[in-house]
């Protein structure tokens, strides 16, 4: 089975935003701060790896 990075990246982003929305319904903002942090993560990676596809230089280094 072929994973699909992008994808996955993108329903994680989606995913994340759906559970700060719920955390922010019920009140509960304690892990707000944390969700928000993986949420950009994810979007930066995928940002990165839409640029590095687009031909740009990647930043990402393989330890």
């Amino acid at each position: 089975m072929t994973i699909n990075v992008q994808s996955e990246l993108a329903a994680a982003q989606a995913h994340l935003e759906r559970a700060i929305q719920g955390l922010l319904q019920q009140r509960d903002i304690k892990h707000v701060t944390g969700l928000g942090r993986a949420k950009h993560t994810v979007q930066e990676t995928l940002t990165q790896i839409q640029r590095e596809e687009a031909g740009h230089v990647s930043h990402f280094k393989v330890v």
